[in-house]
């Protein structure tokens, strides 16, 4: 793809003033106590990071492999989005973190700001078309899961299960599933990406809980908890998460069984370590990062060494990419402006994870600054689909440094707001046609998408049988006769 050209202000010698000014007076909550903050090296620049279109930014892309990288929905149909799914209609489900960092300092971050959003394709070619809110005046929001016939929803500091019982769109009721989850102090470190598990039960990232509804009240599990944004679950049933640091965890076994004994300890097989500190390769110099001022952090090139801000592990389970793709694990991480791309194996030593990198890039790159992945997920067409929240400030104050901070302030980054981009990753030419909606099958077509390629199609099917078919006896009937017709996908 062609790339704008590109400004080289300001220069490496005003950071290093910069960052000199903002000694003791000017200290951040994420300054170490006698840590020095060297400026950036002199023969660094920093390019402009000016706010974009969405038509401008698309052409600071550079994926691999002759991949097409499509705009699925811009501002102001979504803004500051950080998370989204798919719901049995193809209707995308974004969570929306308006409140996050309205500044530098974060001043106001406590407003009700937040929304959940569903975007509609009206016309089926792929591009968002029409925005509703289900659910606004939120406090930081996280996450989002269709479940049964509402959404579960993380708004700290619950856990709720919203319903639109009128028809028009938006929450008539809320439940309160769990109370006194963290995240409106530190959202870095709270409860986040719900997915729903192999048994059926909502797990998530940062909390050593699962919920699952059983006649009409929650009920609730302990398990291992892991992770710190983001959660992704294999076509195996495994769970995958991350820490800023380690591109790649798993749970090789159910979390639950391995919780069960509290004087056990760790378990084997729990958080097991597949991807550490795993080196990267960003189309642009970037100096921008919280801790950018260590050796080691940056390569000599000026570009992220090793990933800092790693989050939103997902597990490719469809073949919108290429069967070549298929398995293969993505990360993102925004504080390099890009998207890691693994190839995972499996051996009697255990899952093995090998860093694909194309021309010294990761799979997906970006020349934007601003441009700051923070989710994916997949969709009925088998696509990979990026939630990019599009903001010069991506660090939280409570971790930000000086050094950060100057370099935010230099290349006015902390403004503007309100922008999120969704991209979608395919390989060329056609789109998967969906066969139909989920919602509009039947039992029969229901039970025949158990075996469907695409894990997006059997997950959907499974949890529109389970939530609409548990006490239907020709539901179970239809399913019992495919399961046991012949080897099944699930």
């Amino acid at each position: 793809m062609p790339f704008p050209a590109i400004q080289l202000f300001p220069s490496a010698a005003a950071l290093v003033v910069l960052a000199a000014l903002a000694g003791p007076a000017l200290a951040q909550a994420g300054d170490v106590v006698g840590e020095e903050q060297p400026g950036v090296p002199a023969h660094v620049r920093a390019p402009a990071a000016p706010a974009r279109s969405a038509a401008e930014e698309l052409a600071t892309f550079r994926v691999h492999d002759g991949l097409v990288v499509e705009l699925v929905a811009a501002e102001p149909l979504v803004r500051d989005p950080v998370a989204a799914r798919f719901d049995e209609h193809g209707r995308l489900w974004v969570v929306e973190m308006s409140g996050y960092m309205p500044d530098a300092d974060g001043a106001g971050e406590d407003a009700p700001a937040g929304a959940v959003a569903v975007l509609t394709d009206d016309d089926g070619d792929g591009r968002m078309d029409r925005r509703s809110v289900f659910l606004d005046g939120l406090v930081l929001p996280r996450s989002v899961a269709p479940y049964d016939d509402g959404v579960l929803v993380v708004a700290p500091p619950h856990l709720l299960y919203c319903r639109d019982l009128d028809g028009d769109g938006r929450a008539d009721e809320r439940t309160v599933v769990a109370r006194g989850l963290p995240g409106l102090d530190n959202p870095e470190h709270a409860v986040n990406g719900l997915t729903r598990g192999l048994d059926g039960w909502i797990e998530a990232a940062n909390w050593a809980r699962s919920h699952r509804r059983v006649d009409g009240f929650w009920t609730e599990r302990a398990t291992a908890g892991g992770g710190q944004w983001g959660l992704a679950r294999d076509d195996r049933g495994r769970l995958w998460f991350n820490t800023n640091s380690h591109a790649l965890r798993m749970d090789r076994a159910p979390s639950h069984l391995l919780a069960r004994n509290p004087h056990h300890g760790p378990a084997t097989g729990g958080n097991a370590l597949v991807a550490g500190a795993a080196p990267t390769f960003p189309a642009r110099v970037t100096p921008g990062v919280n801790r950018g001022y260590r050796d080691g952090t940056l390569r000599p090139d000026g570009r992220l060494a090793t990933v800092t801000a790693a989050c939103a592990p997902w597990i490719l389970r469809g073949g919108g990419l290429g069967e070549a793709y298929r398995g293969d694990a993505f990360v993102c991480e925004p504080a390099g402006n890009l998207v890691q791309r693994y190839r995972l194996t499996e051996g009697d030593a255990g899952v093995g994870a090998e860093p694909v990198v194309r021309d010294d890039l990761d799979f997906l790159t970006s020349t934007d600054e601003r441009f700051r992945p923070v989710g994916l997920a997949g969709g009925p067409d088998g696509a990979l689909y990026v939630v990019d929240m599009y903001r010069g400030v991506i660090q939280h104050r409570v971790y930000m440094t000086s050094f950060l901070r100057a370099q935010v302030e230099a290349r006015g980054l902390e403004a503007p707001v309100g922008l999120g981009r969704i991209w979608r990753v395919r390989a060329p030419g056609p789109r998967r046609a969906p066969p139909a909606r989920v919602a509009d099958a039947g039992w029969t077509e229901l039970a025949a998408l158990l075996d469907d390629p695409d894990g997006w199609w059997r997950d959907t099917a499974q949890r529109v049988i389970a939530s609409e078919g548990a006490d239907d006896p020709v539901a179970a009937e239809v399913v019992r006769e495919r399961l046991t017709a012949g080897p099944s996908a699930l």
